[in-house]
């Protein structure tokens, strides 16, 4: 069963949502994808550890560029005995093409397991 994703603020770019909109038109199943800020989703600026609890009860893996935070905010949230789907942590400067591609592998071609209680970051 494909993964489920959850951008975060930091990738509410508009040319990466119409190339996702563009990819998802041209494929037979397309890429489950929501992001912060949309209606449904968690507001922009909404604090780390509750953008991972809406995540995780939502079953999404997060796909973020926060390297900053994210990672202690997961730890804390793991050590209180939760668990979370993962998240996903992008390059800063990462093209969007590649930016898409990488969306679909891990939507498609990865197993949730690769990414359950973890934070990794991607190349």
């Amino acid at each position: 069963m494909p993964l489920k994703l959850l951008l975060d603020e930091n990738l509410r770019n508009a040319g990466l949502w119409l190339a996702i909109q563009t990819r998802n038109a041209a494929e037979p199943q397309p890429l489950n994808v929501i992001r912060v800020g949309d209606e449904g989703t968690p507001p922009c600026r909404t604090p780390d550890p509750d953008l991972i609890q809406w995540a995780a009860t939502h079953d999404r893996v997060l796909i973020s560029r926060d390297k900053s935070t994210l990672p202690r905010h997961l730890q804390n949230y793991l050590a209180s005995g939760e668990t979370s789907p993962g998240i996903v942590l992008l390059p800063e400067g990462m093209r969007i093409s590649n930016t898409v591609e990488l969306l679909f592998l891990i939507a498609f071609i990865t197993e949730a397991t690769e990414w359950a209680n973890a934070c990794r970051w991607t190349q």
